[in-house]
């Protein structure tokens, strides 16, 4: 498992992208659990040299949320 970005959201409490094996999800994680709250089909990472703009966490959480 590879966290890609993680938001805090209170204390010992965040969302996360993660990659498990090759596919990516939305995970909840508090320091007693951790959630798989939706898989991220169409979620993809950007090559380094694509990286010129950063994408804000909360951004791609919307546009991933509504589909």
């Amino acid at each position: 498992m590879n966290i890609v970005d993680r938001i805090v959201i209170g204390q010992n409490k965040y969302l996360a992208i993660a990659e498990i094996t090759n596919k990516y999800y939305l995970l909840s994680i508090t320091e007693r659990d951790v959630n798989i709250l939706k898989e991220l089909d169409d979620f993809q990472l950007k090559d380094e040299e694509e990286k010129t703009d950063v994408m804000e966490f909360g951004s791609i959480i919307n546009k991933l949320l509504k589909k």
